[in-house]
C-alpha cells in the first residue's frame, strides 16, 4: 500500500527510509562504477533531500506494517521528477508498488499551491 509520508510519523519511518536511501546510492555506485556517489554518508543524501525546496510530496510503500519502499515527486520551475524511486530489495518482485495515483498527485501539489497537469 502507498501512502504519502507523514511528517507525524516521522520517528517510525526515518530509519527505514534512510535505509533504502542507502539502497539506492548504493546502486548508483555499482551501475555508474563510481564510489563518490552518495559521499561518505550516503544515509546523510535522505536528510538533505527532506530539505529540498523542490520537494513537493513523498510517499512510503508499506507491507505488513513495515515501510518497504520510497518514491517522491520534485517541482522545479514548470517541470517535475519522480525522485527517487526505491523498493527494499527483499520485496522485489513481489507485488509492492509503487504507483502513484492521481488522486494522491493532486493533493500534493493543490497543498503546496502548485497548478495540477498530466
Amino acid at each position: 500500500m502507498m501512502r504519502p509520508w507523514r511528517s507525524a510519523s516521522t520517528a517510525e519511518q526515518m530509519p527505514r527510509c534512510r535505509a533504502l536511501y542507502v539502497q539506492l546510492v548504493e546502486h548508483h555506485r555499482e551501475i555508474y562504477a563510481d564510489p563518490s556517489i552518495g559521499r561518505d554518508d550516503p544515509a546523510s543524501g535522505f536528510d538533505e533531500y527532506l530539505t529540498l525546496s523542490e520537494r513537493v510530496i513523498s510517499w512510503v510503500a508499506v507491507d505488513d506494517g513495515s515501510v518497504v519502499g520510497l518514491a517522491g515527486l520534485l517541482w522545479e520551475g514548470s517541470e517535475s521528477t519522480t525522485e527517487p524511486v526505491i523498493v527494499d530489495c527483499s520485496h522485489r518482485r513481489n507485488g509492492i508498488s509503487l504507483d502513484r495515483d492521481e488522486s494522491h498527485l493532486e493533493r500534493g501539489l493543490e497543498v503546496h499551491g502548485r497548478p495540477f497537469k498530466c
